[in-house]
């Protein structure tokens, strides 16, 4: 009987293992393949020098600006309900994955500068749209 009793617990003990095992792996979220549409861009902060010249000087040419790029629907409040957000690199550059629909793009600025514009986009299906970001440093 002893033996028929353990035979039985640790048959039940194997189902309820299985049984966890398979509802642990119902619950694993499927790799999400990449968005095909949404917004890339550069954004760059001038001027530079305060005075410009003609011919302009080199070293005088806007700059990369590295910065955090926010994206909300359009017709909410600027800078309320970010649907999304990306980091700039070096040289300005960024790529955002977003559902079409109507948005607003805006990189961040500095406290007083430099100021940074907002523009208002369209993301169609099946389409990155390419975007230029300037942000004004002020120099005059």
């Amino acid at each position: 009987m002893k033996t028929t009793t353990a035979i039985v617990v640790v048959a039940i003990a194997a189902v309820l293992l299985a049984y966890s095992m398979t509802k642990r792996d119902a619950h694993v979220e499927p790799v999400r393949p990449p968005a095909d549409s949404g917004v890339s861009g550069t954004v760059i902060t001038g001027p530079t020098c305060p005075v410009m010249q003609e011919p302009p000087d080199p070293l005088c040419r806007d700059h990369p600006y590295q910065t955090t790029v926010d994206v909300w629907k359009y017709g909410t409040d600027i800078g309320r309900a970010i649907v999304a957000s990306a980091e700039t690199d070096a040289e300005g550059t960024f790529r955002i994955e977003l559902k079409p629909g109507f948005y607003v793009i805006s990189p961040r600025g500095g406290a007083v500068l430099p100021r940074c514009d907002a523009k208002n986009i369209e993301i169609q299906p099946h389409a990155f749209q390419t975007v230029n970001l300037f942000c004004d440093t002020g120099i005059r």
